[in-house]
């Protein structure tokens, strides 16, 4: 009986997370969102979100770098001053489904890269970039929270959780650049990558940010 409970509680909790992040997933960022760079003042500087697409390799591909999630999967990071941040997970043999709250059980890391050095090490990689102009005071506050977070990693990662993608949206949330919402929120709304893609580059057209790609190896099988 107890597992039936268990398992019960486990359903309803999965009917309840998929009804929701459905029903938020539509939710129209540009239309909810502020954000409209070209009303401010003074336009000196801008940041990027790059997004690495999900793929999985074919057999004779001899470039076998995987990430988490397969094509669902892929990445997010911010650059800001030619710097590039992300967020990962620590160790890969030790992911947690569900986020832990002490933070010395966290499994999570920041990354930190200078843009030359991303470059070489995401050569392979499908990319979308999306400019996004802001003013030099957003970038440094951007820069100081990222630079934070490097120090101190502020959440665990984790599958029912924050990971790359709701931590590009938390820090762009926390800047005026997307709606602020709760973390759970985050969490349902930018489960994985292509989620946020879809939003900013939606964005992006409305608003006409500079958006430039990369086509990564063809002996990989890209998402988008």
């Amino acid at each position: 009986m107890k597992t039936l409970g268990r398992l019960g509680y486990f359903l309803l909790w999965a009917w309840f997370f998929l009804r929701s992040w459905i029903q938020l997933s539509m939710v129209d960022y540009c239309v909810v969102s502020n954000w409209n760079p070209y009303e401010l003042e003074y336009l000196q500087t801008s940041i990027q979100v790059h997004f690495i697409h999900g793929s999985f390799s074919s057999e004779d591909c001899p470039y076998g770098k995987e990430r988490l999630g397969g094509v669902l999967g892929g990445h997010v990071e911010i650059e800001v001053d030619s710097i590039v941040y992300g967020f990962e997970l620590e160790d890969k043999q030790a992911f947690h489904y569900w986020a832990r709250s002490q933070k010395e059980h966290y499994n999570a890391k920041v990354t930190k890269m200078a843009r030359p050095k991303w470059d070489l090490a995401n050569s392979h990689e499908r990319i979308t970039s999306i400019e996004i102009p802001v003013t030099f005071e957003t970038a440094a506050s951007i820069s100081q929270t990222l630079e934070a977070y490097y120090h101190h990693v502020p959440y665990d990662y984790a599958f029912l959780g924050m990971r790359c993608t709701a931590n590009v949206t938390d820090v762009l949330s926390q800047h005026g650049i997307l709606p602020v919402r709760h973390r759970y929120i985050n969490i349902l709304t930018a489960f994985y990558p292509r989620q946020l893609r879809y939003k900013l580059l939606q964005m992006a057209e409305i608003q006409s940010y500079e958006i430039t790609m990369q086509k990564g190896v063809e002996c990989r099988n890209w998402e988008g």
